[in-house]
């Protein structure tokens, strides 16, 4: 695939100690030196710290089979995402755009401006046309690489991922090779923060769904049975993520009744452990604390299977410090995305727009609460049957939890708009769906915990405290600890003007 090269503009300023006259604003502001618009790539150091380093006009040249992207938003974990190795950029989550006014095709698939273009952070040997490939990546080849079991059965054996491997999106262009594979075009429905954020724990929730707790069925998502087990997720905040799988179970069509979500705050009780012990079928654990993870064995149901026919399994979704004995009457699975999961991402993301869209997504949910109670079980009726559910937290009547985020023409963070709908008889249909008539353009529906803009523009106020951030601010809040993991950042030349170019 020939790729068209990118038009370089050039644009001259006066001296910097030369006021200019913004049109707009009618605001003097003191204009930036040239080099100062020069692309950057921000690297990690052997501190563990950033460095601005400048993108060379070479590394911006078109090469065969692959494409240049503008970075345009980027979703940061300041506890995890500056641990790669020294000279990558960060930055797994983001979301790009071709910088060209004219489209471009690759093979059957054709790239607009327009289109907000997420880079699927988990690569592969074949896909990153490695001259050495691993065995699985030879075998896949060999296979039909659009098909789901083809990466399930034979996952790259080096893990290549953006932000740790291979470099993410602390950078203003990135060059992305075979894109009719490497990207995933976000719906116009679907909030970019969304997108981002469902690295988290929707996808790997709904990676977990279809190859451990659907292992070996024929899946067919428009009549999937509801599973007669009980499953409990232990999240880090209930409040916070939610949300994310209520996504996963509305995509799947699953029965909220034997879902139970709780926490370490809420675990931290003595009488919630005990009620919890040896009563569910599944554990989910998004934590890496290693007393959540022992506490977890024990809720798993030892009576579940007499025979032994059907394990316990204990999911583990998060890096745990150190090693835990695996009783044998339970399975441990460590859930880690791969180059598969893309498949299971375009998926999620059409259930999103159907939701935002005001229209029933191609799986359509159970009608049924979840319902956390203080003190004793909830109960539901469903299908003129009652069903019980377990108490998940010591809040009283609250259903299920909507966080949104809603903007007309851009999308603001879910911490800026929260609300908490405690109707306790509101069903989860009403509650995650947006009638096509009121909805706003964007809604996100994921947490988010701040929204800043990474910009270059000398006359704004960059620090810990305000909405602008530089690689220096950045680097302040590294060393200062921060333990936010979904900030969300967009990429802005200049604030006081409107400048989409950078100077070459």
């Amino acid at each position: 695939m020939g790729i068209s090269s990118l038009n370089l503009l050039r644009i001259s300023f006066p001296p910097t100690d030369h006021l200019m006259n913004d049109f707009q604003t009618h605001t003097l502001y003191i204009a930036k030196r040239e080099v100062d618009l020069l692309p950057l790539r921000r690297t990690i150091t052997k501190t563990g710290k950033l460095r601005d380093a400048v993108i060379l006009l070479r590394d911006l040249q078109p090469e065969e089979s692959s494409l240049l992207l503008r970075v345009k938003h980027v979703a940061i974990d300041f506890t995890t995402d500056f641990a790669g190795d020294p000279g990558v950029v960060p930055g797994a989550r983001f979301v790009a755009k071709i910088p060209l006014m004219h489209p471009i095709r690759d093979g059957e698939h054709m790239f607009l401006p327009a289109d907000k273009l997420l880079v699927f952070p988990y690569s592969a040997c074949w896909l990153q046309n490695r001259e050495f490939m691993c065995n699985n990546c030879i075998s896949a080849l060999a296979c039909d690489v659009e098909k789901y079991v083809t990466h399930q059965r034979t996952p790259c054996l080096r893990q290549l991922v953006y932000g740790k491997q291979l470099n993410g999106g602390l950078q203003d262009y990135i060059r992305v090779p075979l894109p009719a594979h490497s990207l995933v075009k976000v719906p116009e429905l679907v909030s970019v923060h969304d997108c981002c954020f469902l690295f988290d724990v929707a996808l790997p929730f709904l990676s977990y769904c279809v190859d451990v707790m659907f292992a070996g069925l024929e899946i067919n998502l428009q009549s999937l049975p509801d599973l007669p087990e009980r499953i409990l997720i232990i999240l880090n905040d209930v409040k916070r993520e939610a949300n994310d799988c209520l996504l996963v179970i509305r995509h799947l069509q699953l029965d909220h009744s034997i879902f139970t979500f709780t926490d370490p705050r809420l675990l931290a009780k003595p009488q919630t452990k005990e009620r919890f012990r040896d009563k569910f079928r599944h554990v989910l654990v998004f934590t890496s604390d290693k007393e959540i993870l022992e506490s977890a064995v024990q809720f798993a149901a030892r009576n579940v299977s007499k025979d032994g026919a059907k394990k316990l399994t204990i999911g583990i979704f998060r890096d745990i410090s150190s090693e835990i004995t695996c009783p044998n009457y339970c399975m441990f699975h460590k859930i880690n995305l791969s180059y598969k999961d893309k498949f299971l991402m375009e998926d999620l993301l059409m259930t999103l727009a159907a939701l935002n869209g005001g229209t029933r997504s191609p799986v359509s949910p159970t009608q049924q609460d979840i319902t956390i109670q203080h003190g004793k079980s909830a109960l539901r009726k469903k299908d003129g049957h009652t069903i019980s559910t377990l108490p998940t937290s010591d809040m009283s009547k609250l259903s299920i939890t909507e966080i949104r985020s809603s903007n007309s023409s851009t999308t603001r963070s879910s911490s800026q708009s929260t609300e908490i709908k405690n109707n306790e008889d509101q069903q989860s249909d009403e509650i995650l769906s947006n009638s096509s008539t009121s909805a706003p353009k964007h809604t996100s529906w994921l947490h988010c915990d701040k929204d800043f803009r990474l910009c270059l523009d000398d006359n704004c106020v960059h620090d810990v405290t305000s909405l602008c951030h530089q690689t220096a601010t950045i680097n302040e809040m590294i060393r200062s600890g921060c333990s936010w993991k979904r900030v969300f950042y967009t990429h802005r030349l200049a604030c006081h003007v409107k400048l989409n170019a950078f100077i070459f």
